[in-house]
């Protein structure tokens, strides 16, 4: 159980650290509508993996409490199915800029 609590108070760490970084490279500009769907994914994709992290606590694993909780293959999925969805937030998250006709110079 611990492990398990350690391991999903590292990603929380993450999550966190990675949506101040990206949240500091938009220089006080309005967040696009992907970057604000990114932040939601984020919050999801971590609650996806809490809840896979700790079904056994729960009691929705397949090792439910009095006995002793294990990490075990579908617990392992759900997090990677959570973390995959917290990175493809973050990549929503990052400030994309379109090239306007003023920036494009016919000289090299």
């Amino acid at each position: 159980f611990i492990q398990i609590a350690v391991m999903l108070m590292g990603i929380a760490l993450v999550c966190i650290a990675g949506y101040a970084g990206i949240i500091g490279l938009w220089r006080r500009q309005q967040l696009s509508i992907s970057a604000d769907i990114g932040t939601r994914l984020v919050s999801s994709g971590y609650v996806v993996t809490l809840f896979s992290g700790m079904a056994d606590i729960l009691g929705v694993g397949s090792h439910p409490l009095p006995g002793l909780p294990v990490f075990g293959v579908w617990q392992a999925r759900g997090m990677e199915i959570g973390l995959a969805i917290i990175a493809i937030g973050f990549i929503m998250m990052f400030p994309f800029r379109q090239k306007k006709k003023s920036d494009i110079s016919l000289n090299p």
